[in-house]
């Protein structure tokens, strides 16, 4: 009956808790991937599919055993949080070497393709939760309760998770690092490269500058992104499959603006700057207007719906492209630092 009263929904706050330990994992996690890539694939994929299991235990365990249950999926989505933070740092590592070797001259294309990689995960799974859920009977969540049989969807995700990871820790590989040409002896030396850590970089007004900039900037965008399914769910009277389809928009729009945006910048700072602007003051608009298009428009007949999906498509495609943007900008910070 109150589809927005989000204090005590135990979702949300694991997501959030699943999203920090990622977050932490991706920045520590660098140091270990360097030492063992394989070993850190085997790892992530263990620690995903246990995750992702023990989520699926706690859907069998909700009505009998809630809190019992409510703590096991904490566990999972933790658990599921760190892998998924290890396995993204290592697809953006290879991204990156690949694509700059086998194509130079099309700088930025390598973190660019991870976006339409992840839109289609994603959809590919958001498509199966609903099946899971609509098709196979109803499951053991509460009385009365319209789910299916959600707790299947997170073994056969557990499975997929282990699987991708094995595999491609058996695929892993590096390109061989370029020659470089030989220097002119009569050409002075040129100087000497100045390498910083994390902790060096970390404690640099720069660097939290940078920090504060994305975190304001992304932020809405992934509010609107856990929000805007509920809403055209609950709103404008969508069906099941047509909230899922909705959702599966909003990431096409997303992998599209991280696709181009990075080749278009071709990881230069200042066009990455000049873009960033842009999507930036076009984004602050949207998010003005979109209130008006739910408070305004509470109709589900047909166009009402179609200025708030519009506005929350935008807003998918402008955080894929500022997300595509920071690998660049964050080497030039580190090389300028």
């Amino acid at each position: 009956n109150k589809p927005y009263a989000l204090k005590n929904s135990h979702a949300v706050w694991s997501l959030s808790s699943g999203l920090l330990v990622s977050g932490a994992i991706t920045y520590f996690g660098a140091a270990m991937i360097r030492r063992d890539t394989k070993g850190t694939l085997i790892k992530s994929g263990l620690t995903g599919g246990i995750g992702l299991m023990l989520q699926g235990v706690a859907m069998d365990l909700a009505k009998h055993h809630r809190s019992v249950a409510i703590v096991v999926y904490y566990v999972g989505q933790l658990l599921f949080g760190g892998a998924y933070g290890l396995s993204t740092l290592v697809a953006l590592i290879a991204a990156l070497a690949w694509f700059k070797r086998l194509y130079p001259d099309w700088l930025g294309l390598g973190p660019g393709v991870i976006g339409p990689v992840l839109a289609a995960e994603t959809a590919i799974f958001a498509w199966t939760f609903y099946a899971f859920n609509d098709k196979l009977g109803t499951g053991d969540l509460c009385d009365g309760c319209r789910e299916g049989r959600v707790d299947i969807f997170f073994y056969v995700a557990a499975v997929v998770i282990l699987a991708t990871q094995f595999a491609a820790m058996y695929l892993w590989e590096l390109p061989e690092p370029a020659v470089a040409p030989a220097r002119d002896e009569r050409e002075p030396p040129s100087a000497p490269k100045i390498s910083l850590s994390k902790a060096e970089v970390a404690r640099t007004w720069t660097f939290w500058g940078y920090f504060w900039v994305y975190f304001v900037t992304l932020l809405p965008g992934f509010g609107l992104k856990l929000m805007s399914s509920p809403v055209v769910y609950f709103t404008y009277g969508f069906s099941d499959a047509g909230s899922t389809a909705f959702t599966c928009l909003y990431l096409a729009g997303y992998g599209l603006g991280r696709f181009f945006t990075p080749v278009l910048s071709r990881e230069r700072f200042d066009r990455a700057r000049t873009i960033y602007q842009i999507y930036s003051l076009i984004s602050a608009i949207f998010l003005l207007v979109s209130p008006a298009t739910i408070n305004g428009l509470p109709s589900d007949r047909w166009p009402s719906p179609l200025p708030f999906c519009f506005m929350v498509i935008a807003q998918g495609l402008l955080l894929g492209g500022i997300k595509g943007l920071m690998p660049g900008v964050l080497r030039h910070l580190w090389r300028s630092t």
